[in-house]
């Protein structure tokens, strides 16, 4: 009768040993595909927030939807707010409805915190935050930087200066930004301050780095959308000063030079 022979502890551990190698060396290269997976899917949601805002401009006189009082590049007010840099007439517009015709936001009715719903085409699918209305201010934030109507720039290098953005479309040049992701270091650290408004920062982080940024895709006013390295971005525009850093990057800088210290690597 013929006997079956088991295998020995050795060999077991040999087998063991083998797989826990292979999962070793494919592990890090499955992670890296469902990155780039993700980057690909958050320059298409930038890409189609600049289709909708140039929809949107097309049919009301050329001009860009704004962020928060022409300064807050995470968030939108309703009508009937004076904040921070906003035009006299600015306040009669609700420019959160205003993008209901484009349909980046979604009407969920009175009953639904002022009313609205961000359209999921502002989530990063790389970043933890889920974009939503705060009814304590009330504003709603994006998890995108979001660039039209701002038209001065300010940071503790150069100060307040004449903004490259998208205000109205005829004045605008192909290569300014309109949207990026949010690369913001706040309160000090990636990720800090406010949950509501800033968690999960920086939107695509450095797979080697922890919490550091890898850097960051951006949308120009003509569609085109691109990767930036965490090198090259810089810190043009924010409010709050050293408190609230945003980086992009933008080659028309109307004059400015940033110094070396504007740059990403920087800010680590």
């Amino acid at each position: 009768m013929a006997r079956h022979r088991g295998f020995t502890l050795v060999e077991l551990l040999v087998v063991v040993a083998i797989i826990a190698l292979l999962i070793s060396i494919l592990l890090p290269s499955m992670v890296h595909a469902r990155e780039s997976a993700k980057r690909t899917v958050c320059a298409s949601n930038l890409h189609q927030i600049s289709v909708a805002a140039t929809m949107y401009t097309n049919e009301n006189q050329g001009v860009y939807f704004i962020c928060r009082g022409r300064q807050v590049q995470n968030a939108f007010n309703p009508g009937n707010m004076k904040v921070h840099r906003n035009r006299p007439n600015d306040a009669k517009v609700d420019w959160i409805r205003a993008m209901s015709t484009v349909s980046l936001v979604i009407d969920q009715g009175e009953g639904y915190k002022g009313g609205w719903l961000p359209s999921p085409i502002w989530d990063c699918p790389s970043r933890d935050f889920k974009s939503q209305w705060e009814p304590a201010f009330p504003q709603m934030i994006i998890g995108y930087q979001y660039f039209g109507g701002i038209e001065k720039w300010d940071n503790p290098f150069a100060g307040t200066i004449t903004a490259r953005s998208p205000v109205e479309l005829h004045n605008s040049k192909p290569g300014w930004v309109l949207a990026a992701d949010a690369t913001g270091k706040m309160a000090g650290s990636w990720g800090g301050d406010r949950e509501s408004a800033y968690g999960g920062m920086p939107s695509h982080k450095d797979l080697a780095g922890g919490y550091f940024p890898a850097g960051g895709n951006q949308v120009t006013v003509d569609g085109a959308a691109e990767w930036v390295d965490f090198k090259d971005q810089i810190f043009i525009h924010s409010w709050g000063g050293w408190n609230r850093i945003y980086l992009f990057q933008q080659k028309d800088l109307g004059g400015w030079t940033p110094p070396e210290g504007a740059y990403g690597p920087a800010f680590k």
